[in-house]
This record gives C-alpha cells, structure tokens and sequence, in this order.
C-alpha cells in the first residue's frame, strides 16, 4: 500500500513538472497545444484507471463460477494480460464517447460501476471537450488576429496607391516574415 501512495505523489510531481514546461513557453501557440495535449493526457489517465478497475471488478469474481463477468463471457480468462487490457481500455474509452462496444456488464456490480462511470464521464468529457474547444477557439483567434492585421495592411497599401508590384512585394516579405517568426516562436 506504501508503493500505491508513492505512485499517487509521483503524479502530483508530474503535475508540477507539466506546469512547470507551461511556464517555459514563450509562445501562447505552443503553451496551447500544449494545454490541449495535457488534457488528452489526463482523460487518457483517467481511462487508464477506469480501465483497471473494470478489470479488477471481474477479477473479484474470477474464482466464483456462478458469478458471470465480462471477461468469462467474452472468454478472456486465459488471453494475454494486454490484450485483456485493452479491451477494458477500449471499454473505459467507449463510456466518455458515443461510441460502442460488445463488452457489457453481466453482474449487479459490474452494471453498477459501469452507470456511476457513464455519470461521471457525462459531466467530465463535457467538460474536457469545452476545455479543448476553448483552447482550440484560441488557437483560431491568433489566426484572425493576423490575418486582420494583413487586411489592414493591404488596405493601408491600396488607401495610399502604392503600385500593386510594390504592395505585393511588401505583402509577400511580411507574410514570409510573419510565418518565420510564427514558427519561431513555435520551437523557443
């Protein structure tokens, strides 16, 4: 049980560690996509442990031949350990998504673990997804931004009847400018 605890404070260092990456982004694209990868990462986390637990539920019931579970049923008791693993992944995955899957409960505890999964991924995956198109609203509204300032630039160009070779040579300098430093930025 010591060794459990350590693992759970070995997560709140990686928390730390994550924050501590954010902060060393200069850019606000690369802080963004990496704001969306740490949530991919965390919903993945979660599935991870849904997907043990899932798992664990059967195993309770593995020696007891009258109780059935999903894992006699699909008759994985002697398959590998990471396909089993998998399946209770791809299981824990299909309870946040709208998709499905032809692994079910077949007991009373399974079914009920499997509806208090269903109610917590209702409010968790909304809420994830809304963190994500947030953060990818964001990524759209840095976009806009410049390409508000070329529309200004093109039509300060044409205001002052700068000749249309000179104005696309501007355009073309600033465009390849800007996308230098954009990707710049990207790697600091």
């Amino acid at each position: 049980r010591l060794f459990r605890v350590m693992r759970l404070v070995r997560l709140l260092k990686l928390r730390w560690l994550l924050n501590t990456i954010n902060d060393l982004l200069d850019s606000e694209y690369s802080s963004i996509i990496v704001n969306v990868l740490q949530l991919i990462f965390f919903l993945l986390a979660i599935n991870h442990f849904i997907a043990c637990a899932w798992f664990g539920l059967a195993s309770l019931s593995e020696h007891d031949e009258s109780t059935a579970t999903w894992v006699k049923v699909k008759h994985l008791e002697h398959s590998d350990w990471l396909y089993c693993y998998f399946t209770a992944f791809h299981w824990s995955i299909t309870q946040f998504t709208p998709a499905s899957m032809d692994v079910v409960p077949q007991n009373l505890r399974e079914r009920g673990f499997a509806v208090l999964v269903v109610i917590a991924a209702l409010v968790g995956f909304s809420s994830l997804v809304g963190s994500i198109t947030s953060s990818l609203a964001q990524l759209r509204g840095l976009s806009e931004d410049a390409a508000k300032e070329f529309w200004t630039l093109r039509r300060f160009l044409r205001n002052n009847n700068v000749p249309t070779v000179l104005s696309m040579r501007i355009q073309h300098y600033l465009e390849h400018a800007w996308a230098r430093e954009k990707n710049q930025l990207k790697f600091e």
